[in-house]
């Protein structure tokens, strides 16, 4: 891979949430000063990309853009995203590499009940070529038929974490590894499969396994990437398919849980998880 586009984020005093293409690929609840950033080639489409950056999310996962916001923002409280292309080698730092896209966000004396605060910008960037299943996949509408089939996904998933079936989920990861194999040639299909099955099956080394149970009446479900994929989340903004949050600790800030997080497309009729 000669360049790397990559997503960068720093975020002072605040929740943020990150997206590319209308994909969340960052989300931080912690509002410590952070420092964030990752290569994006499975989240980019054609020959242009949207950034967005959101601020203090609302307190409803499946409307983070709308109030009531999530938290209370204090005078402190800003962040920022960039989106830039580096040479592979470089260091991704926000001095290096060349900016695609920047945006920020920053409490506003003047507007000081304005949350969420949302902010969006656009860029063009040479057709990396990618065919992923979601940049193709139709637009969905989460009725009751969809709902159910994501319910049923889910649970059969959430059966297989509590097991610690690593096979069983990461042959429904497959497409996953698959696509994130032709974007990052370094490591093969194969090998992100087998750890992350080896991962699942030894609970990623977790003495005390307590694997959430699935609760059909405690889902989230969001629609991304302009309704075609639907993101699997609690009503507490966190995956479904995880253990049980750390209870000496406050879960909304500061969850402390291992799970895995997915996004789920239709293919034809089936529902497959595809990031």
């Amino acid at each position: 891979m000669a360049q790397v586009i990559a997503i960068q984020v720093q975020s002072r005093a605040a929740r943020v949430e990150a997206r590319i293409n209308d994909i969340p690929v960052y989300v931080n609840r912690d509002e410590d000063f952070v420092t964030y950033g990752a290569p994006v080639h499975e989240f980019l489409a054609g020959d242009e990309v949207s950034v967005e950056l959101i601020l203090f999310p609302g307190a409803d996962p499946t409307a983070p853009r709308a109030a009531p916001a999530a938290g209370a923002p204090g005078p402190s409280a800003a962040a920022r995203l960039r989106l830039a292309v580096f040479e592979e080698g470089d260091k991704m730092t926000f001095e290096a590499g060349r900016t695609l896209a920047e945006l920020t966000l920053a409490h506003d004396p003047e507007r000081p009940d304005a949350w969420p605060r949302v902010a969006t910008a656009s860029a063009r960037l040479p057709d990396p070529g990618y065919d992923w299943r979601w940049a193709r996949a139709p637009v969905l509408s989460l009725d009751a038929p969809l709902r159910q089939g994501l319910d049923a996904l889910v649970a059969h998933l959430a059966q297989a974490f509590a097991a610690r079936d690593g096979a069983t989920l990461a042959a429904f990861m497959a497409v996953v590894h698959q696509e994130l194999a032709r974007c990052y040639p370094a490591m093969s299909a194969r090998f992100m499969a087998e750890d992350f099955a080896n991962d699942v099956s030894t609970g990623a080394g977790i003495e005390d396994w307590r694997p959430r149970p699935f609760d059909p009446e405690a889902t989230a479900y969001r629609l991304v990437a302009g309704g075609r994929m639907v993101e699997c989340l609690g009503r507490d903004g966190l995956p479904l398919i995880r253990t049980e949050t750390d209870d000496l600790l406050t879960p909304e800030r500061d969850p402390n849980y291992w799970g895995i997080g997915i996004m789920v497309g239709l293919n034809g009729r089936a529902l497959e998880v595809w990031r």
